[in-house]
């Protein structure tokens, strides 16, 4: 009974670290010339655009010091490049074949919060800024449409306002993106078993295409032979 409390929690454990996202914020501002950026899971941040994640080591001046070694490479044959390139073209392609199965797995796990535009539109033309706005609009809420057909979006704030007499463009984005671990894993997984298995499909159409032709062949002989006869 302990061990299966034991294996239960081990499991519970695993897939509420599953289950919990993996955050990008991102703040960039203009206004005061701001551009930050951080990759955190579990509150603990990984990466940070001011180096001071989990994951950014400083090297050291002996690892900086050392030179890399150059290793020729030996001149392959015109054979070998063709079939080389062969194999790699067979391999994307059944990858690109799968991509759409996985990215449907992988936005049902991808969702945005809290996310906050805004856009002051400048130019010193009344009709130049009119049409900048039109464009800046086009472009702010069709890129939000679009999201929101793949993905959960959480809107906070969208703001876009003229600015006479200023030629610059102003933009404030702010956001994070939550990717679930669970939805990453499986749409990897479906990559992986559709590469698996997609140098077995050839082979059984092939094996299903063989007995048709050898009916023809065995009908035509029996025409023939009627005929003779």
């Amino acid at each position: 009974m302990i061990g299966w409390c034991i294996a239960g929690g081990v499991l519970l454990l695993f897939l509420l670290i599953l289950l919990t996202p993996v955050v990008f914020s991102v703040n960039y501002d203009d206004f005061r010339d701001i551009f930050m950026w951080k990759v955190s899971w579990l509150g603990i941040p990984l990466l940070c655009s001011t180096g001071t994640g989990l994951f950014q080591r400083k090297k050291k001046p002996q690892e900086q010091a050392k030179p890399k070694k150059k290793q020729k490479k030996k001149p392959e044959k015109p054979e070998d490049a063709k079939e080389k390139m062969r194999r790699s073209w067979d391999m994307y392609w059944s990858l690109i074949r799968r991509v759409p199965k996985a990215l449907r797995l992988l936005w049902k796990g991808i969702s945005i919060r809290k996310l906050t535009i805004g856009v002051q539109v400048g130019r010193f033309d009344a009709s130049a800024c009119a049409q900048a706005y039109g464009a800046a609009n086009a472009a702010v809420y069709t890129a939000l449409g679009l999201l929101q057909s793949m993905m959960r979006v959480s809107v906070e704030q969208v703001q876009i306002r003229c600015a006479f007499g200023t030629e610059k463009t102003n933009w404030i984005v702010r956001g994070k993106l939550c990717a679930c671990l669970l939805a990453v894993l499986a749409a990897a997984c479906s990559v992986v078993l559709g590469l698996l298995s997609g140098g077995k499909k050839p082979q059984s159409v092939h094996a299903k295409e063989e007995p048709p032709m050898q009916k023809q062949n065995a009908a035509s002989e029996a025409v023939s032979a009627g005929s003779r006869r």
